[in-house]
């Protein structure tokens, strides 16, 4: 089942100028908080089945990962953790009623946000319930965090329904919120002191962490349900009007950086184009006009590249510089799973229940493997190993064998 609402239906936002994921854990939706979805860790190129989990009900969330345990949210409301090494269970507890976010782990803490608009706080090594938020629409939002100067876990973000986003203490208690002009779909990111995110009211919203105010909006010109991922200077949002849009971060910043606004957010209607300075800080826009389906996942940045794909069955390759395709290849399944980068691999999922691995160079085929049922989850990445989970509520992992 597709977790994306037509709001149409929709959106996130921004990531942060972090170093890509090195250790051995998968703690968020995208692999880190700049929501790159690129790991630097070895996978075999052609991956064997090294274990399968069967739950109860649909999962369309990605699985974190921390040390050494899988964490699953699934659709019928429970919370599964299970041993990467042999996906035995650890424990699993009903917590809401449906998940459709994927689940965030982080020194020890556990958050989730469900379809009632509570996000969920537990102890992550036994399941234990901390806290719990509630917000006025549903989640589909993973949590994000940030810390303070010295390392320690500081603050967590999270976007709802109700078309805000919410800044949380530790405790679970309100530090902020911004409100945009509608529903925020996707996991806000983090970007050296801001967090930003896009939705349905067709605009990247740039927000300063410290106190939630606007800093800058862009329109990007339609709705969006993915991520907008960073890397060298750019935000990079897949929309729903068939394009992907590149933004400078540093553009968008000058030209707004005066802006004395603090709530609500606002944007142009989704018709009109960037007004003003904040329309020189789109930096590229791709879209096939021959193929104009929508984009619902997030992309994947690489140094050089965005790794996108689409409800056009299409997997593609477009230069992160200049927004120019390098190659595209295409699959029996139109696509809502978000693509991840490992070991010069694209590992990602397809509504043909097909896991595909395609080279980062060209795209060439290099394995796959038929899961038997839709995959609207993405792939999670840690120890050498590789975690999707289909709508049959199949939990796969994937490695090297030891023999």
């Amino acid at each position: 089942m597709s977790t994306y609402r037509n709001c149409f239906s929709v959106a996130i936002l921004l990531p942060l100028a972090a170093p890509l994921l090195h250790a051995d854990d998968w703690p968020l939706v995208r692999g880190d908080p700049a929501l790159t979805g690129v790991v630097k860790m070895r996978l075999p190129t052609k991956p064997e089945l090294l274990w399968r989990h069967t739950l109860p009900d649909a999962v369309s969330a990605t699985a974190a990962i921390a040390k050494g345990i899988v964490y699953v949210a699934s659709e019928d409301g429970f919370v599964t953790a299970l041993r990467l090494t042999d996906g035995s269970v650890r424990w699993r507890r009903k917590i809401a009623e449906i998940f459709w976010a994927a689940p965030t782990v982080v020194d020890g803490g556990l958050y989730v946000g469900d379809d009632d608009g509570k996000v969920h706080a537990l102890d992550a090594a036994t399941g234990a319930a901390r806290w719990r938020f509630e917000t006025q629409g549903s989640i589909y939002s993973s949590v994000n965090w940030t810390r303070d100067p010295a390392g320690r876990l500081e603050r967590l973000i999270v976007g709802s329904y109700d078309g805000t986003l919410y800044c949380l203490d530790l405790a679970g208690k309100l530090r902020w919120k911004a409100t945009a002009d509608d529903r925020i779909h996707g996991t806000p990111g983090i970007f050296e002191g801001y967090t930003g995110f896009a939705g349905c009211d067709a605009a990247f919203h740039l927000i300063r962490l410290a106190d939630g105010v606007e800093v800058s909006a862009v329109d990007v010109g339609a709705p969006c349900a993915s991520a907008a991922a960073y890397r060298n200077g750019l935000v990079v949002i897949p929309t729903h009007g068939n394009q992907v849009v590149g933004i400078s971060l540093s553009k968008l910043i000058a030209a707004r950086s005066a802006r004395p606004t603090s709530h609500p957010v606002t944007s142009a209607p989704a018709t009109s184009q960037p007004a003003g300075p904040t329309r020189k800080a789109i930096a590229w826009r791709f879209e096939d006009r021959q193929r104009p389906f929508p984009y619902v996942s997030s992309a994947a940045l690489t140094a050089d590249l965005a790794i996108v794909a689409g409800r056009d069955k299409r997997v593609r390759a477009i230069a992160l510089d200049t927004g120019r395709q390098r190659w595209a290849v295409a699959t029996a399944g139109r696509i809502e799973s978000s693509p991840i980068v490992a070991d010069q691999t694209v590992f990602v999922g397809a509504e043909d229940g097909v896991l595909y691995g395609l080279a980062l160079d060209d795209g060439r085929e290099r394995w796959r493997y038929e899961t038997g049922a839709p995959l609207t989850a993405s792939p999670a990445v840690a120890e050498g190993r590789l975690v999707i989970a289909n709508a049959d509520g199949l939990v796969f992992c994937f490695g090297e064998k030891n023999e």
